[in-house]
């Protein structure tokens, strides 16, 4: 591959002396005899194919040939590539011209160029319709092969090497394994067992919603669904003009914080609990404790909600 490099970079470095010649010691090219416009100033690999040209570009767009052999162009699907179709398209004169004269030459030009028409045509039909018998035949047998090829694949037998390699087990179990499912002796019990679960879970849901049923009953006897009920509601909760609720332990407070700050978090865990003395500090007994547990229980042998007394 030559470099496109000066004379003075090419120059031999060192004499030698049998031919009294010059020569350079290493192939390298010294860099400060490369200028930085040149694409050789930094040393770089190249690729080992380089010089293998690449594909010309073909410019412009190649029209779409017409199908001479069958479609809506050749007539009611005829192919134009027949013997008959060709006599029809290239036929001959009926009557020849005479020898022309000098002043007919005109003439006899187009008489030759018509010759020449009808040829091309002829050959050129004849030569597609040859390259179409070879490429569907080409065609064809490729289609043919690559079948049969992959149904050699495709119904090989196993390969020694897979053969010896494979894991130690009988053909008639490996088929029935491919083929069928693995038994399972306790099907049946755990299908019972899921069945029964399933079921419980139904029972339980239908046990939850007929309690809320129940509960939503209960309480709907006192949910405010007129205008009535609504001012009556405000009188009991904060009076009326005439006659105002008072609060606190005198009953003539003027606000609900005379009752004194509400339950904190601790009060509540402590209730809950049944322990330390917010039981016995609200009301001085174990009364209202005993009330809801005895209430508790009376709703579970009931089975349903009762109201609170």
């Amino acid at each position: 591959m030559s470099s496109h490099l000066s004379r003075s970079a090419r120059r031999p470095a060192v004499p030698c002396r049998r031919c009294d010649m010059r020569r350079s010691i290493t192939t390298s090219v010294p860099r400060s005899q490369i200028g930085p416009e040149s694409p050789r100033y930094i040393d770089f690999p190249e690729p080992p194919q380089q010089t293998v040209p690449d594909k010309p570009r073909v410019r412009g767009i190649l029209p779409v040939p017409r199908n001479i052999f069958k479609g809506r162009g050749t007539g009611k699907g005829l192919d134009k590539a027949t013997d008959e179709r060709i006599d029809l398209a290239t036929k001959e004169p009926q009557e020849r011209r005479a020898t022309a004269a000098p002043l007919d030459l005109r003439l006899v030009w187009k008489e030759k160029m018509a010759d020449a028409r009808r040829r091309n045509l002829r050959e050129g039909l004849q030569a597609l319709r040859d390259r179409k018998v070879r490429t569907d035949k080409f065609e064809r047998e490729r289609a043919t092969t690559r079948q049969a090829d992959r149904e050699a694949l495709l119904y090989q037998p196993q390969r020694e090497d897979e053969r010896l390699t494979d894991p130690t087990l009988d053909p008639a179990i490996r088929q029935y394994l491919r083929s069928s499912i693995l038994p399972d002796p306790n099907r049946q019990d755990r299908v019972k067992k899921m069945r029964e679960k399933v079921e419980d879970k139904e029972e339980a849901r239908k046990r939850e919603r007929e309690e809320a049923l129940h509960t939503l009953y209960m309480q709907a006897r006192d949910f405010i669904t007129t205008e009535a009920q609504l001012d009556q509601a405000v009188d009991n909760a904060f009076g009326t003009p005439e006659d105002p609720r008072g609060f606190g332990s005198d009953s003539y407070g003027p606000s609900m914080w005379d009752h004194g700050p509400p339950a904190t978090v601790q009060d509540l865990l402590n209730r809950a609990n049944r322990g330390g003395t917010s039981v016995l500090d609200s009301s001085k007994s174990y009364v209202p404790l005993t009330k809801q547990r005895v209430q508790r229980m009376a709703e579970d042998l009931t089975g349903g909600k009762m109201d609170d007394s």
